[in-house]
């Protein structure tokens, strides 16, 4: 897969926000909260992931893209060049920090996310000092859009044009990654940071997590768009069982190579036919969550071929496929999704459905026909409502450049 490059540009441009008011309350928080203008404005979008699920961390291949739903930061210096000062617009709370001693502050919630970003800027042996910030989102919460990507991306962009360092695009992703992982705690693959940083305008972006190489694609259908269905749930496994399916993907890795007398890395470099082959010497659960990965890279490759010739049917046909493996071999669906992608299923204005993200509730992406948007939204509304007692929140998006610099408005 050939790698291009895109960098971030460190050039002021305009952005096209999804919501024209978020810039401006952003800088208006700024100032009152901290009586001066911002010197920095960066965001970082949220992101869709077409196909290739819980697959990143199995060193797979993934197609996801960044969309026009941001986190914007405004950032200044602070007077004390030990003390940072972060206030969350949409929370209205603020944390206050020892940049010196990250260890003392107690946070839990979105401070956590902030604590890793500097983190990970300190262990990579980046010069910061004390900063004061705002920032607000258009990127929704708990749907699967990875709304703490969008926040590590635009607190790491905003860092590096504030302090002038010299961070290259793709580290950007690898720093926001190991802030999740250990703050939060979040075992996450790389996609949902490199899809902020890396994402462009009207493409998809094919991820290989083995060798981190990436290919662009043209998205082919004008006459669709992205709408996210979120479910409105999450429920307690989402969190402990993301870690759980990572160890038996280990272990069916390890199995299989003591069987086969190799050091096979990750399940990318097992096939199918080694997968059948070996399957009694594995458990059920370790069976289904290899099956899930292998076939998942299979339809990621298929995708891309068939966006290339616009073959509708086939695109939906293996978002349906996606969906069906991840709730019954990788076991991370929940009835409220699979409600939802049946009643995709049986409209006749959706080309494709699938859950998206870590599972056990958030969103189902869905590739509906422009004017039956609004049909499939009611219809999918009402009886959501009727079966669950739950509304549903759906957003519409659009495929979007990646992370930025803002020009003043």
């Amino acid at each position: 897969m050939n790698q291009q490059n895109q960098s971030p540009s460190r050039n002021p441009i305009k952005m096209n926000m999804h919501a024209p008011s978020l810039l401006d309350r952003v800088v208006e928080e700024f100032k009152i909260q901290f009586n001066r203008t911002p010197l920095v404005l960066a965001q970082a979008p949220g992101r869709i992931n077409l196909i290739g699920e819980h697959t990143d961390y199995n060193e797979g291949l993934v197609l996801p893209g960044a969309i026009d739903r941001n986190t914007i930061f405004a950032l200044g210096f602070s007077p004390d060049a030990q003390i940072c000062e972060v206030h969350a617009l949409d929370m209205g709370e603020m944390i206050r920090f020892d940049i010196g001693d990250l260890n003392k502050m107690q946070t839990e919630g979105w401070g956590l996310y902030i604590l890793g970003v500097v983190a990970a800027l300190q262990q990579a042996d980046y010069e910061v000092r004390g900063f004061q910030a705002v920032f607000a989102s258009s990127v929704p919460l708990g749907s699967g859009v990875s709304s703490s990507a969008a926040l590590e991306c635009s607190l790491l962009m905003a860092c590096r044009e504030l302090f002038d360092l010299d961070i290259e695009p793709f580290e950007i992703a690898k720093l926001g990654q190991w802030a999740e992982h250990h703050y939060p705690g979040v075992l996450c693959g790389l996609m949902d940071q490199f899809s902020s940083v890396m994402g462009r305008k009207d493409q998809l972006v094919c991820l290989d997590c083995r060798d981190l190489s990436y290919q662009y694609i043209d998205f082919p259908l004008p006459d669709y768009r992205f709408v996210l269905l979120n479910s409105n749930v999450k429920h307690s496994l989402s969190s402990s069982e993301y870690n759980v399916r990572k160890r038996e993907c280990q272990e069916a890795v390890q199995l299989i190579s003591q069987a086969e007398g190799e050091n096979f890395p990750s399940l990318r470099e097992i096939t199918m036919t080694q997968l059948e082959k070996h399957q009694r010497i594995l458990s059920r659960k370790q069976y289904l969550r290899a099956h899930h990965v292998i076939t998942e890279n299979a339809r990621v490759m298929q995708m891309m071929q068939e966006l290339v010739r616009g073959n509708e049917e086939m695109i939906g046909s293996l978002m349906f496929a996606s969906h069906y493996s991840l709730r019954d071999a990788y076991e991370v669906s929940c009835p409220e999704l699979d409600f939802l992608v049946m009643q995709a299923e049986n409209h006749p204005g959706v080309l494709g459905s699938r859950m998206m993200g870590g599972g056990f509730g958030g969103c189902t992406i869905n590739l509906v026909q422009v004017d039956r948007i609004a049909d499939f939204i009611s219809q999918t509304t009402e009886a959501y409502l009727e079966s669950y007692g739950i509304q549903l929140t759906p957003i519409t998006v659009k495929l979007a450049d990646g992370a930025g610099i803002i020009s003043f408005p």
